[in-house]
């Protein structure tokens, strides 16, 4: 049977930009329903009802195509007509109907209604596909852990005490963060170390932090935090007047802000940039070889360059959104 050009069908209001075509259906009989049913009669009657948005191929057989929905009519007894319809990837539908008792052409018709309303779900199912809006790219290289768990960090870390000496202390810094979402609970660790003023001064720090992290553009996100942690101090030159003058060592808290920016060159990895101001909320009077009497402690400011990444990161592909007819 010869068809017409395709035509195509308007998007909806408000989706300027689609265009959807017509499905194209392709009908083919098993001998027993042909020699019953005529392939002729079923696919004049399917042109009538699908006339809106389907195109009747003429012939079985042909390219496949993503727009294609293939039906299989069968009689495999006299009383019952069995249609399979496919339309692209979607799954097979299959119905079975009793024609027993019904002449010919009546038996044919009841098959091509069946059939045409099979087709509506299918093309309408392809319909709501094309129509769904795109994902745009909402999420950047680094976004995919976003809902990581585990994100093991390693940092260069300087402190900053100005009422100290000595005045400075740097020093590596590991951490390991349990992430849900945006927010996030740190573990760390680190080891300073400084000298200045004939004194030297070995810092251990270990904490705890709560973490929020706001996106802020494509791979880049800011970093809030607040932190505490317990720090053994080591002062081999000097001996805290309020410890022991037999062991040059003590103990304080600090306790703080981060506040940092990130970046993700690849997935799975950040770069970090972070100031945190704070402060010691134990300061010690300490006392050098020489006798003089000075305090550590009060005011802390600390700058850190870190590098984070999720070694149990699944780098999966992501699903591609449905492809759109778009008008040229």
């Amino acid at each position: 049977m010869a068809q017409g050009p395709r035509r195509t069908q308007s998007a909806p209001k408000g989706t300027p930009d689609l265009e959807l075509e017509q499905a194209r259906v392709r009908v083919a009989l098993s001998q027993p329903a042909h020699k019953r049913l005529k392939a002729l009669r079923i696919r004049r009657l399917l042109a009538i009802q699908l006339d809106d948005i389907a195109a009747i191929d003429p012939k079985p057989t042909g390219p496949l195509g993503k727009d294609l929905i293939r039906i299989w009519i069968d009689l495999p007894t006299e009383r019952r007509a069995l249609i399979e319809v496919r339309g692209g990837e979607r799954s097979l539908a299959r119905r079975l109907l009793v024609i027993a008792g019904f002449p010919d052409d009546v038996a044919a018709r009841v098959v091509a209604i069946a059939v045409a309303q099979m087709v509506r779900v299918q093309f309408r199912a392809a319909q709501r596909a094309r129509l769904a809006p795109e994902e745009g790219p909402s999420r950047g290289p680094g976004d995919p852990h976003e809902d990581q768990r585990f994100i093991l960090g390693g940092s260069l870390t300087g402190l900053w005490l100005p009422t100290s000496a000595p005045e400075a202390l740097v020093g590596p810094e590991l951490s390991l963060t349990h992430r849900r979402g945006l927010t996030g609970q740190t573990i760390y660790g680190r080891w300073l170390m400084g000298s200045g003023s004939e004194r030297h001064a070995r810092w251990f720090e270990v904490g705890a932090a709560l973490d929020l992290r706001l996106s802020v553009a494509p791979a880049w996100r800011a970093r809030l935090a607040a932190r505490a942690g317990g720090v053994a101090l080591g002062l081999p030159e000097a001996s805290p007047v309020n410890g022991s003058a037999a062991s040059p060592a003590d103990w304080t808290v600090r306790a703080g802000a981060l506040l940092g920016i990130e970046a993700s060159p690849q997935p799975g990895t950040w770069i970090g940039l972070a100031v945190e101001p704070g402060a010691t909320l134990r300061s010690l009077d300490v006392v050098d070889h020489t006798g003089r009497a000075t305090e550590l402690g009060g005011f802390a400011l600390g700058v850190s360059l870190s590098v984070l990444a999720s070694p149990w990161l699944e780098t999966t592909a992501p699903t591609p959104p449905p492809e759109t007819r778009r008008r040229r």
